[in-house]
């Protein structure tokens, strides 16, 4: 079976992500994320053939799948990375490795970024990567000599629209900015640690004795701005119009969990008497924000009536 071709809004946003040394691509959940981070490989493979080095940071639960499908969409050979003492696959263009076991390695993963003029470090669901203190953060963002500043190439990708906390992409803002891949002069006198940038975007209580917690979000504008100047967006409407053919083609190379979990919104909305067709018109057309989850499974169970043809 030939490789199916990228969406119109994949390619958009492949073509704006070629053209970034360091970006964070915002886009829903089951629009092709791992099929866009395979096309930007396969682009920046091409431009430094042996020179190119690719690691993935993502969850443990997925690593396996996820070098799976990045190596079927880029065409460059991807393996996941189990162990703190198993030995890398050097041979192979593209690690992928969670993020605990990428900071337990960070010194190993350093060396191969840092040996490789056409490196590119990855972090799906980057919203992982919010506690400046954490380890993971760390090792990936927070330190002097973090993953980071070691790669060419910087992508950092997640379902989420902007965090509930904007004081949550810190850690990225700082090491962007001190990096030269953003410009925070208009926003702030000098380039922030990512413990001051975050002081700066929260709202902060006292709950304890030496604790704190976030009560609320703090100069949205220039956050925005930031946000902007970074993050390449997918439209979410867009994807949902596409539903059909993201089911099709994920059932297409034997993915069912999209059409599993069709069933699963029909069967849901079937319960609150919303299984007729008229009911689920109506439905897909009410514009309100609260309703985007119900709007979601309509078009999911539209889209499972293609699949059903097949």
């Amino acid at each position: 079976m030939n490789k199916p071709t990228l969406l119109p809004y994949q390619t958009r946003a492949v073509e704006e992500l070629a053209h970034r040394e360091a970006a964070l691509l915002v886009s829903p959940a089951g629009s092709g994320k791992t099929a866009m981070c395979g096309s930007l490989l396969a682009r920046h493979k091409a431009n430094h053939g042996p020179g190119f080095r690719a690691i993935v940071l993502t969850l443990a639960a997925v690593k396996t799948q996820f070098a799976s499908e990045v190596a079927y969409w880029s065409g460059i050979p991807a393996a996941p990375v189990y162990g703190r003492s198993e030995a890398m696959p050097l041979a192979v263009p593209i690690l992928v490795l969670n993020y605990e076991i990428a900071a337990a390695r960070k010194a190993e993963l350093k060396r191969l970024l840092g040996d490789c003029p056409g490196s590119v470090l990855v972090a799906d669901e980057c919203q992982r990567l919010v506690n400046p203190e954490a380890r993971v953060t760390k090792a990936a963002l927070t330190d002097p000599d973090a993953l980071f500043y070691h790669c060419g190439v910087y992508l950092g990708m997640s379902a989420t629209p902007a965090p509930n906390w904007q004081a949550d992409l810190a850690p990225h803002f700082s090491a962007m900015a001190q990096a030269g891949a953003l410009d925070t002069s208009r926003q702030f006198n000098n380039v922030l640690g990512p413990r001051q940038m975050r002081e700066r975007f929260a709202t902060f209580r006292k709950v304890g004795r030496g604790a704190r917690r976030i009560v609320a979000n703090a100069r949205p504008r220039e956050f925005r701005q930031l946000l902007d100047q970074v993050a390449v967006k997918v439209d979410p409407a867009e994807v949902d119009a596409q539903l059909p053919d993201i089911i099709r083609r994920r059932h297409a190379i034997g993915d069912g969990e999209a059409l599993k979990a069709a069933h699963k919104a029909e069967h849901a909305l079937s319960r609150l008497g919303l299984g007729d067709t008229p009911a689920l018109d109506v439905l897909a057309s009410c514009q309100a924000p609260e309703l985007h989850v119900a709007r979601r499974a309509v078009g999911l169970i539209k889209a499972a009536a293609y699949v059903d043809l097949l």
